[in-house]
């Protein structure tokens, strides 16, 4: 068994990319919420495997796509007007994803 690797705060921190701070970290060790650590008197350490396990349990899964083609959406779909959105050219003027990990599209004005 290989010895466990901790992170300091500052090392988490350069982990996240500045995402997260020093003072969130702080934070959410008060709360008892975020990632998991050791402290060992003063020193605030973060063992890496429980690192990795809050990154698994906070990674968000999108569901795939339906293929549709976004001409053959909008050919099925109502203006804000209450007209069919089917004319050519003008069908992608009128849709637009709001959410890449869904199917919802959004009107544009």
């Amino acid at each position: 068994m290989s010895d466990p690797t901790f992170l300091t705060i500052n090392e988490v921190v350069s982990r996240y990319r500045d995402q997260v701070s020093e003072g969130t970290l702080r934070n959410w060790r008060s709360m008892r919420v975020g990632p998991s650590f050791v402290k060992l008197g003063k020193a605030v350490l973060y063992p890496l495997v429980e690192l990795e396990a809050w990154d698994r349990r906070n990674l968000v899964v999108c569901r795939l796509t339906r293929e549709l083609p976004i001409r053959e959406a909008a050919l099925n779909a109502t203006s804000p007007h209450g007209d069919l959105a089917t004319e050519g050219a003008t069908v992608y003027n009128y849709l637009r994803i709001r959410d890449p990990c869904s199917n919802v599209f959004e009107w544009n004005r």
